[in-house]
């Protein structure tokens, strides 16, 4: 009953941001005034209401979240000039000051369906996990050209970030009691020879940072990518940390195509870090459920463990250097 009671009022309350977000927008964009909508209110970070045109605005849940959007905004600025239609395009932006009272962005949706639940996709088996590389690749060699000002985006300090810290005390106070001796140990050994190494960069890649497979939209009649959305936790970083989720979402087949079709001179070091980032992914994940949704966590710890099987049988990732 307690849980009930909870869930009706988390409804509530998103309900009412939702009609102060809508009367803040149409304050701030008198020209959508008139403009029917309807809200979204999926993911954990934002306020989202759909046009009926096509039009997404977004404002964040939490104040603390302002710098991420602004984040967002200014990385978007910049790398859509590169990809034309495969990342959102920013068409209003509000930074909070003013009559808006808050931040806003706004873009065109893009339509598509989420590579999680796309099912099999019209086409060669390779075209996908081709056109990701090309893209990740396209990507993460924009660091030549970066805007100088978006070196705010590399925001992080120390050899990872406060998230991966939290992930790894969370792994040596629970990883033996959730993993058990010999893989808590396998494990172990590995985050620390990557952490020793020094390996934990920041090189001035600019790097989606959430590339979970709901975040790359296919065209399911001609199999091809139509978009990756969601840049919130864009930043300037470690291309390692975009092949975290191919891992874990897509499988590593999927994944080692993706590597094959990657073009970089760091290869083997991407992928020992990029195992590395996607272990910490599943801590993270594991930590805000373990205590009170077990069988989720169940879930999260069982598809670890077939990660850590996959670590054991390659090798040549472990010994890359």
């Amino acid at each position: 009953m307690i849980t009930k009671i909870r869930t009706l009022g988390r409804k509530i309350i998103d309900w009412i941001m939702v009609q102060l977000f809508i009367l803040n927008l149409r304050a701030c964009f008198p020209e959508l005034k008139n403009q029917t909508l309807r809200s979204i209110n999926e993911g954990g970070d934002n306020y989202t209401v759909e046009f009926d045109d096509g039009l997404i605005l977004q404002t964040p849940r939490r104040k603390e979240d302002w710098p991420r959007m602004e984040m967002e905004h200014r990385l978007l600025s910049f790398i859509s000039h590169e990809f034309k239609t495969l990342v959102p395009h920013p068409l209003y932006f509000s930074d909070g000051s003013g009559k808006c009272g808050t931040m806003i962005i706004g873009y065109r949706k893009i339509e598509g369906t989420g590579l999680d639940a796309a099912g099999d996709v019209p086409g060669d088996p390779d075209s996908l996990p081709m056109e990701i590389a090309d893209f990740l690749a396209k990507l993460h060699n924009l660091h030549g050209k970066t805007d100088p000002e978006l070196a705010f985006c590399n925001s992080k300090t120390g050899r990872y970030s406060k998230k991966h810290e939290d992930a790894i005390n969370f792994f040596r106070k629970k990883g033996h009691e959730i993993l058990g001796a010999d893989d808590y140990g396998f494990v172990n050994r590995y985050i620390e020879s990557v952490l020793d190494k020094g390996e934990i960069c920041s090189n001035g890649s600019i790097i989606h940072h959430d590339l979970r497979a709901e975040h790359i939209l296919v065209d399911r009649e001609s199999g091809r990518i139509s978009g990756v959305i969601d840049w919130m936790d864009g930043c300037i970083g470690d291309p390692s940390e975009d092949f975290a989720f191919i891992i874990r979402d897509l499988g590593y087949e999927f994944y080692r195509k993706v590597m094959n079709y990657y073009k970089s001179t760091e290869k083997q070091d991407i992928a020992r870090r990029s195992f590395f980032y996607s272990i910490l992914s599943f801590f993270n994940d594991i930590t805000r459920c373990y205590e009170r949704d077990r069988p989720k966590a169940c879930d999260l710890i069982e598809n670890l463990h077939n990660l850590i099987e996959v670590l054991r049988n390659n090798a040549d990732i472990l010994n890359a250097s």
